[in-house]
């Protein structure tokens, strides 16, 4: 089996990181893969280890935050021109299903409609929801055509098959985790409620993701500020970077809040689970988080979870069993679950050990890697039905 996949991103954030898990598992299934993405960046890297061809094509998304109507052609325009390009890169290499790793273009989808391959969605973002995006063609009719160019729509929660089963048939929609395996397994349990903080009495909380409104970060910053008003000293480390303007704001609230010697904004990290092992607590305070990466990271760190409860992390976050979860934009009710752990040690610590048990088991490439496979196996199958069936009418 010859497999392409359309990547809209270059870089190793999630929806990057969770591509190179499945290309791993399919991989071992003997599965041949190939990659399209928009330009040269850290996953080239990557694939040049795995030895998995891949070409450079410039992709343009089909969802804008803010854009005229002009520029919204124009982009349908360049699209139609890219699909070609990729036709005949995946004609090259002989691909039988192609695979689209996101929503935002639809390229990979009609490069297969020209070859006549079967072609899977793999859908990981809300859009509106958690980005503010909106489709050039309209959520109407952009739907249509992903339920009609696809054999089958993946989705990486149960949180986005809620909202897009509204328009894609029951049959098509499948709900398939990423995976997320511990990078440095020798580590792992062994480091249950423990961090390096521990030797300065002073709880270390982190939050690792893009910089972005809709990734809360405000909140934990908020949060810290109340909690030394309150006399209790934690320090927060903000990983990532992201939104200029955002991160300014988040600077400011530093400020205004006399906290600049408790919030540390680490930058973008290209491995984050050391500074997440040496944790007390993970952070997790996105409005509308499709999956939730880091919260499954944080698990397989050992940490216990303190989550917004919106979205897909109440699904990863059984609330005082792995962790704990917070009214999402109430940064006092954050600080109020954030000094609950460190008040109760022992819970803390069972959180941890609770959450790596079930992350441990529940996210491996094994697993997800075989899910994404049977579903290229039954597109496979149904091509060859169809195949069959159109030369019985040729006849």
């Amino acid at each position: 089996m010859r497999v392409m996949f359309v990547s809209h991103v270059s870089n190793k954030y999630g929806a990057g990181r969770s591509l190179l898990g499945y290309i791993d598992g399919l991989l071992q299934k003997g599965v041949h893969c190939y990659v399209i993405m928009p330009r040269e960046g850290l996953m080239a890297k990557e694939l040049e280890n795995r030895e998995v061809e891949y070409s450079v094509i410039p992709l343009k998304n089909w969802v804008f935050t803010s854009s005229s109507l002009w520029k919204r052609g124009l982009r349908s325009g360049f699209n139609l021109l890219i699909s070609l390009a990729i036709a005949v890169k995946a004609r090259a290499w002989r691909a039988d299903v192609l695979y689209t790793n996101s929503s935002t273009t639809p390229v990979g989808a009609l490069a297969a409609l020209l070859l006549r391959k079967p072609h899977v969605w793999h859908i990981r973002e809300f859009g509106r929801e958690d980005y503010a995006l909106s489709f050039d063609l309209g959520e109407r009719v952009s739907m249509k055509l992903i339920e009609r160019l696809s054999f089958r729509v993946i989705v990486i929660s149960e949180a986005l098959k809620e909202k897009y089963i509204q328009h894609i048939s029951p049959d098509k929609i499948q709900r398939i985790y990423n995976p997320v395996e511990e990078q440095n397994p020798a580590t792992g349990p062994g480091h249950v409620g423990q961090s390096t903080s521990e030797a300065l009495k002073i709880p270390s909380l982190t939050i690792v993701g893009l910089l972005h409104p809709g990734k809360g970060q405000l909140d934990a910053v908020l949060a810290v500020g109340d909690l030394i008003r309150q006399g209790v000293y934690v320090r927060l480390r903000i990983v990532g970077d992201g939104d200029p303007e955002y991160l300014k704001q988040l600077g400011q609230a530093v400020v205004q809040n006399g906290i600049e010697e408790y919030v540390e904004f680490m930058g973008y990290m290209d491995d984050p689970i050391p500074i997440m092992k040496s944790a007390d607590i993970i952070l997790v305070c996105s409005r509308a988080e499709a999956f939730g990466r880091v919260t499954v990271e944080g698990m397989l760190c050992g940490k216990p979870i303190i989550g917004a409860r919106s979205g897909a992390t109440p699904e990863l976050v059984k609330d005082g069993s792995n962790g704990l979860l917070y009214e999402p934009g109430s940064h006092q009710d954050l600080a109020e679950k954030i000094k609950y752990l460190i008040d109760h040690h022992k819970d803390a610590k069972q959180m941890g050990a609770n959450g790596f048990e079930w992350a441990s088991k529940e996210f491996t490439i094994e697993k997800c890697a075989s899910q994404v496979f049977d579903v290229l196996q039954k597109a496979m199958k149904a091509k060859c039905r169809r195949g069959k069936k159109e030369e019985q009418l040729r006849k």
